[in-house]
């Protein structure tokens, strides 16, 4: 199995951003024959606790979901870190996502 590493620079507190940085860092990953590409701590909001207390999310909505739909469309597993709140708790959460999201 080819595994890919990716080191991208969060836009903090963007989300939308940052997903389609791990979209593109993903395809080209997929390209060179990669069938797992796995991304930092917090890729979500960036590292910032300020931002991540304001922008953290449930696994429900926004970056996962989006997360989901990248490896289902480029049929590639992806490994990510996300600022997951579960009530009035943030975690520093890594997730799997198979390569059919």
């Amino acid at each position: 199995m080819k595994v890919a590493v990716a080191q991208i620079s969060c836009s903090l507190g963007d989300a939308d951003a940052n997903l389609l940085k791990v979209r593109d860092f993903s395809q080209r990953a997929k390209e060179l024959g990669a069938e797992l590409i796995v991304f930092p701590e917090m890729t979500d909001t960036g590292y910032s606790m300020s931002v991540i207390q304001k922008h953290a999310a449930s696994w429900t909505s926004g970056f996962v979901p989006g997360l989901q739909e990248v490896a289902k469309d480029l049929s590639i597993a992806i490994v990510s870190g996300v600022s997951e709140r579960d009530s009035s708790c943030i975690y520093n959460t890594q997730i799997l996502v198979d390569a059919l999201g």
